[in-house]
């Protein structure tokens, strides 16, 4: 058990770092070589336990600051993490909180950030300064079935130049306070994520959601997605907010995402099929030694 301290927050404005995530780099030995998480201050860290990078010692680096206008966006998940083009670290961020009713009628700009961690002993600073990444823009429409969805932008990312990508929620004001703050999942080359936007009015009591499927190497949809690969996300069929996700792949090799909301209704919305060499990647996540 290490301790360590990172200089952030106080007892007026925590920093309110909780949830992390560990880096597992072989396929078949599932030991963590660093962590990372972020907080409310919208600060993103890389925690160096075992002294494998500089700078010398166990410690933590602020990996990158999320900041729209001035304002901090606050991460309340862990961190996703994955190696895109199996060559590049990367580290899936959410931004957004729902922790109490001060929280309801926030509508402060949030996003969905792929973060590039090229081990250096400095982080990135603020990403959405100095061209680092690039953006995904969201629009709204409705399909031929009536369902209400969300289409990306298809801008190329050279993760050899950019640090990463990022996608902001609440497209043109449809969904104000739209946020992520319930765990994202990462299965092959997708990003599953749910997001809630609540409602304020004690008359309309809970929200609604979105579910998106994100393609890690771009930020953009997938090209088995609907809509000619550019579909990311669907309104969730429910009037009330998401409470928990889970990926699954059923026997048939469909993947789906078993959604449960806060009235206990389960629904079961299809994924895209993964694309590329990710598609058909796997690890070994535990194992049992026989002694004879």
């Amino acid at each position: 058990l290490n301790k360590g301290l990172n200089g952030y927050g106080s007892t007026t404005t925590p920093s309110g770092l909780a949830k992390i995530n560990a880096w597992i780099e072989s396929d078949v030995d599932n030991t963590a070589k660093r962590a990372y998480g972020g907080d409310l201050l919208g600060n993103v860290w890389r925690f160096d336990f075992d002294d494998n990078y500089s700078p010398a010692g166990k410690e933590a680096v602020k990996l990158a600051e999320l900041r729209v206008s001035g304002n901090p966006q606050p991460i309340t998940t862990k961190p996703e993490l994955a190696k895109v083009n199996n060559l590049y670290d990367v580290v899936f961020v959410g931004t957004g909180r729902y922790l109490g009713i001060p929280d309801l009628s926030n509508v402060e700009q949030q996003s969905i950030y792929a973060l590039k961690d090229t081990l250096a002993s400095t982080g990135l600073g603020n990403v959405r300064q100095g061209n680092q990444l690039v953006e995904q823009t969201l629009t709204q429409q409705t399909n031929s079935v009536g369902r209400v969805i969300r289409t990306a932008s298809q801008n190329p990312v050279d993760w050899a130049t950019k640090n990463g990508w990022y996608l902001d929620l609440d497209p043109a004001n449809l969904s104000p306070g739209e946020r992520v703050n319930i765990e994202m999942q990462q299965q092959y080359n997708i990003l599953t994520v749910a997001t809630n936007v609540p409602d304020p009015n004690a008359c309309n009591v809970g929200g609604y959601g979105f579910l998106y499927n994100i393609d890690i190497d771009t930020g953009g949809g997938l090209s088995t997605a609907p809509e000619q690969g550019t579909q990311v996300g669907v309104r969730l069929s429910t009037n009330a907010l998401v409470a928990g996700i889970k990926v699954v792949k059923l026997v048939t090799g469909k993947t789906v995402a078993i959604v449960t909301d806060t009235t206990g209704t389960v629904t079961v919305e299809d994924l895209p099929s993964p694309t590329g060499a990710a598609a058909g990647s796997v690890k070994r996540t535990m194992w049992r030694e026989i002694f004879d």
